[in-house]
């Protein structure tokens, strides 16, 4: 993952395909989880947010207010996600 949206996927760990979702902000950070541990969350810069369930299929990327912090990092715990970002952000979702 990174700028301008770009994914790369790969179904077996060598060959590595990107793609880039159109509008899709630069992305930071991605993390896998869910009731199967099959779905996928990408965060990035202006809060923004993604989500798939196969890993290749993603959603078209939210569109938070202006002014949001940029966020770099998320992680799934057991029941939810957790980004956290610039100027101390911290965000949650089940």
């Amino acid at each position: 993952m990174g700028d301008a949206g770009t994914i790369f996927t790969s179904t077996d760990g060598a060959a590595w395909s990107p793609t880039a979702p159109p509008s899709a902000p630069n992305l930071r950070s991605v993390t896998n989880g869910g009731a199967l541990g099959t779905r996928f969350l990408a965060v990035g810069v202006g809060g923004a947010v993604m989500f798939s369930d196969d890993g290749s299929a993603w959603s078209p990327p939210s569109t938070p207010p202006p002014g949001l912090p940029d966020l770099a990092r998320v992680i799934f715990t057991p029941g939810m996600y957790i980004a956290v970002g610039a100027t101390g952000a911290i965000a949650f979702a089940k």
